[in-house]
This record gives C-alpha cells, sequence and structure tokens, in this order.
C-alpha cells in the first residue's frame, strides 16, 4: 500500500472473527466479505472496492453486532494502519472489570475516582470500538487479561 496508495484489497475468508476482520481492516483491507456469501454479493463487494467504497457483507456485519461492536461507526470510520494500543492502566481496569468489580471498588483499589475509572472505560471502548460492558469482558477473556475460570473456581466471587 505504500507503494502503490491506490491498491484496494477485498478480504475473503471463510469464518472471520470479529478480532481477526479488525485486524485485516487495519492491515489495510477496505472490504470483507465470507466465503460463502453469494457470488452477486462477491461481485458488489469487488465492484464497490474498485472505486473506493468500503463494503463488508452482511454476515460479517452481524459478526461485527454479536460481539458488540458499533457497526455504523465501523463502517463510517476512515481506514487506519494504527493497531490498538492500550495503556498498562486501561488494561489493568479491563480486567478488573471483567472480574466483576463495581467502578467504586475498582477506584479504591487503584486509588482513583470513580469518574477517573468510568473515563478510562469510556476510552478503552471507544479504542477498542464497542458499545458494551459484554463486549469488553470478551475481549479481557480472549486477550489474557481475565480468566473465565475465576468465576467458576472463586468462592469469593
Amino acid at each position: 500500500m505504500k507503494r502503490s496508495p491506490r491498491t484496494r484489497f477485498v478480504a475473503i475468508t471463510p469464518e472471520p472473527t470479529p478480532v481477526v476482520l479488525m485486524n485485516a481492516v487495519k492491515a489495510g483491507a477496505t472490504s470483507y466479505v465470507k466465503k460463502d456469501c453469494d457470488l452477486q454479493e462477491i461481485r458488489d463487494a469487488v465492484t464497490c472496492t474498485a472505486v473506493g467504497q468500503r463494503f463488508f457483507c452482511g454476515k460479517v456485519l452481524d459478526a461485527l453486532r454479536r460481539a458488540g461492536h458499533d457497526v455504523d461507526r465501523f463502517v463510517a470510520e476512515p481506514l487506519s494502519c494504527a493497531s490498538v494500543t492500550l495503556s498498562n492502566r486501561e488494561c489493568e481496569i479491563i480486567g478488573l472489570i471483567a472480574e466483576g468489580k463495581s467502578y467504586t471498588r475498582i477506584a479504591d483499589q487503584l486509588h482513583l475516582s470513580a469518574h477517573t475509572v468510568v473515563t478510562h472505560r469510556k476510552n478503552i471502548m471507544q479504542k477498542l470500538g464497542v458499545n458494551s460492558t459484554a463486549a469488553l469482558v470478551l475481549y479481557a477473556v480472549k486477550n489474557g487479561m481475565a480468566s473465565p475460570n475465576h468465576f467458576l473456581f472463586n468462592e469469593g466471587a
């Protein structure tokens, strides 16, 4: 893309996870369709991409919605190759949210105000492109910031 900025890519994969989809877009894919989409939808993706538009098949958009992503914002965002970078504090807060701790308990534990914790949460959600606590928890578990076993084997939970 650096050598040929006008080059555009359509990603076609069997079963994209939201993380794979986000990484593909950040790596330069302009459009994304599932391998089992009908031929017309694949043609539409190629045609739209060729004229500089983004195209995501309905199945991909549904997968994003189920993962808690704000699809309208995602589709409208300009393409960026910048990776999502969370600070150590943001990772710590995600882990504590995933453990089910309240904002006030997190604030007490980290010696912050509850307002600061809420602000961190809002910024984290914006960076990750998610719009629910469930999506944050899923992100935390998938990225090793929290363990699903915490609730299964911790009597104090």
